[in-house]
C-alpha cells in the first residue's frame, strides 16, 4: 500500500485520473468542501444558498439547497434557523400548556 501512495503523489489528481481511466479503472476525484464550493458547475446551477448562523453574529455559511428543481415549480428558498426560544411558546402551547404554565415556566426559570 505505502508502494501504491507514493505513486499516487507523484501526480497531480487530474494527471492521475485521467491515466487510470484510460487504463479502464473506474475512478472520480473526491473533491475538498472548498473545491465542491468553488465548483464552475455548482455555482452555475445555483447548488448552494447563504443562511445565518448563530443569533448575534454576522456570520454567514454557504449550504446545499434541495437538490431537486422541477419544471412549473419554483425553488423555495431555505429559511435561517430559528432563534433559541423562537418557538417556544407555540410548542409549549400545542402540547397543551396555558398562557399561565408558561408564564410560570419562564419565571421559574425552564424556559
Amino acid at each position: 500500500m505505502d508502494i501504491l501512495k507514493a505513486e499516487c503523489r507523484s501526480y497531480t489528481a487530474s494527471t492521475l485520473v485521467d491515466e487510470l481511466r484510460e487504463a479502464g479503472v473506474p475512478v472520480a476525484k473526491v473533491n475538498s468542501m472548498d473545491e465542491v464550493a468553488e465548483d464552475p458547475h455548482l455555482e452555475a446551477t445555483d447548488f448552494f444558498t447563504e443562511v445565518s448562523t448563530a443569533e448575534g453574529t454576522d456570520r454567514v455559511v454557504n449550504v446545499p439547497r434541495f437538490p431537486v428543481v422541477s419544471s412549473g415549480f419554483d425553488r423555495v428558498e431555505s429559511n435561517d434557523p430559528p432563534k433559541l426560544g423562537q418557538h417556544t411558546e407555540a410548542i409549549l402551547s400545542s402540547i397543551g400548556y396555558d398562557e399561565s404554565d408558561i408564564d410560570t415556566l419562564r419565571r421559574e426559570g425552564g424556559v
